[in-house]
């Protein structure tokens, strides 16, 4: 039984993993903050496009476009939503 939920758990996890790929790939947001922000959740979004810093930016700036203002706070909600499966796999372990 206990193998069962390591490996629900271990799939879960690769879910997640797989869900944080494809934000990244298919957001329209600073994919630099994306990056910075796996790492430390306190780091803020730029809120306007700077220069050299990533593709997505380069692009704004080129296009004179505003950056989506919802792609900044996807990351940061799929960072909780990751973080609450996380918590609710392990009581599911210590049960």
């Amino acid at each position: 039984m206990a193998r069962q939920f390591r490996n629900e758990a271990y799939e879960r996890r690769l879910l997640e993993i797989l869900q944080r790929m494809e934000d990244f790939l298919t957001t329209a947001s600073c994919r630099r903050h994306l990056i910075l922000s796996y790492f430390d959740p306190t780091v803020t979004a730029p809120e306007t496009p700077q220069e050299d810093c990533c593709d997505n930016c380069t692009r704004l700036l080129r296009s004179g476009s505003k950056p989506p203002s919802s792609c900044a706070s996807s990351s940061t909600d799929s960072r909780t939503t990751t973080s609450t499966t996380a918590k609710e796999g392990k009581r599911k372990r210590q049960q």
